[in-house]
């Protein structure tokens, strides 16, 4: 949290200035959890492009594969994060990624 809110806080204060501080976390709060779930469409998007342009047969067998590398991207994440003492892993958050990328 520390490297995003440095910049999209003071971001946040400044659109919103006639907001409270317990407003404006609110905020910064949603928007990191609203990045979960679209930062895996992405991948799993470029995952099933990458899939379908190497030549594997079958749409569900290209959507299995895309939704396995970001789900396995998630939950690589999630454990390398849980080893920091900076950050923690959430189970919680891997679900979030995993909405996004069956989203996609």
């Amino acid at each position: 949290m520390s490297q995003t809110s440095r910049f999209l806080y003071p971001l946040i204060r400044w659109l919103w200035a006639s907001g409270s501080p317990a407003e404006h976390f609110a905020l910064l709060m949603a928007i990191r959890k609203v990045a979960h779930p679209t930062v895996y469409a992405v991948l799993a998007a470029l995952a099933l492009r990458a899939a379908l342009r190497a030549g594997v047969a079958g749409l569900a067998r290209v959507a299995a594969i895309a939704l396995a590398i970001a789900l396995g991207i998630a939950g690589l994440d999630e454990l390398r994060q849980s080893h920091t003492a900076a950050r923690t892993g959430a189970s919680t958050d891997v679900m979030l990624d995993a909405a996004g990328a069956c989203a996609a």
